[in-house]
């Protein structure tokens, strides 16, 4: 998947990755997460807002995901939604590791 910033085309996924697997080396843990969120405002890809969030462990990342909700999704059922579910995927890479 591919979008545009600031008039560049990036790679959402390998960047994300990469942030993933640093954030651990440079807190000095065995486990990273991150997760940003952005809006789309083109038509073609559908006005949505999405989230993509990365758990890394002992600097490899472990799971990537991209999460998608409409725009008109109230600001605390998103928190609340985003928080529940991201939660609950990183719960299960600590049981697998």
């Amino acid at each position: 998947m591919q979008t545009y910033h600031t008039g560049f085309l990036i790679t959402k996924l390998g960047y994300y990755k990469i942030i993933a697997a640093n954030s651990t080396e440079l807190f000095e843990t065995d486990w990273g997460i991150i997760i940003t969120e952005y809006t789309i405002f083109v038509e073609e890809y559908g006005y949505k807002i999405s989230a993509w969030f990365s758990f890394s462990y002992k600097n490899s990342v472990i799971y990537t995901e991209d999460l998608d909700l409409h725009l008109r999704t109230e600001t605390q059922n998103k928190q609340v939604y985003y928080s529940e579910f991201i939660l609950g995927c990183f719960r299960t890479q600590l049981q697998k590791h």
